[in-house]
């Protein structure tokens, strides 16, 4: 009769469950939506350091120095532990790469970069995939091998691992949304036991009003499965590219600003001007009296909210920029000249009208008090 998988603080004292392994699985191919916004980039640990092992570690005493983490910071002994679920997280990912004979020297040799694609010239834009593929280590899943710990059975077939793809768009592509064409490698273990390349090009279609974090998921373009089993899927994280005249409001990223030049003549009487929107040229009227620095608002004109309807858009500000000029002309300058004088006046007349005020005050307040005194 088949064993039943002890848990975590059992016994016999196994630092991971295979159950668990398909709990996290199921939740993760159960999330309806496709897009969600990452918290942002996280600068990586070393793998070593991690792990807690020297960088000349055999390899058995970094699956024993794996062990340790994994069985002190499972997240079934560590409910609602968010720091304790991240450290498992991260020592798995280091045993994944510090126990495979291939990722370990592209580690050693361009750290990080070299696994994302970076080093040594490689044009490999993956990682090492993440997402209802489990850990991978020398052909193998740690959700295999804890599985043939417990159970003494080996695996059933199973589905093609996710894969990661990072995908870099311009502003308006990010906004008005697009298809692209990828092209992305991976490795597979051919029926001889060796890795093969796998080359595959597919077509993403980018919603708009994406931006920086998110991710896309393309069901059934990850890597192959087992004999009969689908591929797994594959994630598009998404780098949107500034652009020098629209800018995202770092808190609703469907909110676009923009800042235009007004001269003074244009601020004091006001004006109808032409303003590039995401919609191209629009005429935007600037009310007399605008101030420097001031916004205006042209709503429902900013960019699509993502997964929302068409019409669900944000804000456009647009934001005034007084320019005063440096050189003026002689005609110029005696209509400034005579506007100064005008405007010497208008300031004559407030003060008087302020220190007319002020003594009308004082006189009244010694008024009060000579008739509480007599009284």
């Amino acid at each position: 009769a088949a064993r039943t998988p002890p848990r975590l603080g059992a016994a016999s004292g196994y630092p991971l469950d295979y159950a668990f392994a398909r709990r996290e699985r199921a939740a993760d191919m159960a999330q309806p939506r496709r897009f969600y916004r990452a918290t942002g980039a996280v600068r990586k640990r070393d793998f070593y350091e991690v792990l807690g092992v020297k960088r000349d570690a055999s390899t058995s005493e970094i699956k024993k120095a794996y062990f340790q983490l994994a069985k002190k910071y499972h997240p079934d002994t560590n409910q609602d532990d968010e720091a304790a679920k991240k450290q498992f997280q991260e020592a798995a990912e280091a045993y994944e790469v510090l126990s495979d004979d291939e990722k370990r020297p592209l580690y050693d040799n361009f750290g990080h970069a070299g696994l994302d694609g970076g080093g040594g010239g490689g044009g490999n834009p993956f990682g090492q995939g993440f997402g209802g593929g489990g850990f991978h280590a020398q052909g193998q899943s740690m959700e295999d091998i804890f599985e043939q710990l417990f159970t003494g059975r080996a695996r059933g077939p199973r589905r093609g691992q996710d894969l990661q793809y990072r995908l870099q768009l311009s502003f308006l592509e990010a906004v008005h949304g697009c298809e692209k064409k990828i092209n992305f490698q991976y490795q597979k273990r051919g029926p001889d036991g060796r890795p093969e390349v796998v080359s595959r090009e597919t077509g993403v279609d980018i919603p708009a009003g994406v931006d920086t974090g998110m991710t896309l998921q393309v069901p059934g373009q990850g890597a192959d499965g087992d004999p009969g089993m689908p591929r797994g899927n594959l994630m598009v994280e998404l780098r949107v590219a500034e652009d020098k005249y629209f800018k995202r409001d770092p808190r609703r990223s469907e909110d676009i600003h923009v800042e235009i030049p007004v001269t003074i003549s244009q601020a004091v009487l006001g004006a109808t001007v032409d303003l590039l929107s995401l919609d191209g040229m629009v005429e935007l009227k600037i009310p007399a009296g605008s101030q420097p620095a001031s916004r205006l608002v042209m709503r429902n004109k900013g960019a699509q909210r993502v997964n929302g309807p068409a019409s669900s858009r944000g804000n456009l500000y647009v934001h005034l920029k007084l320019e005063v000029p440096r050189n003026i002309t002689d005609r110029q300058r005696e209509l400034m000249e005579e506007f100064a004088q005008e405007e010497g006046e208008t300031k004559k007349t407030w003060t008087q009208t302020m220190v007319d005020s002020l003594k009308s005050f004082i006189s009244t307040s010694g008024d009060s008090k000579k008739k509480e005194a007599a009284a």
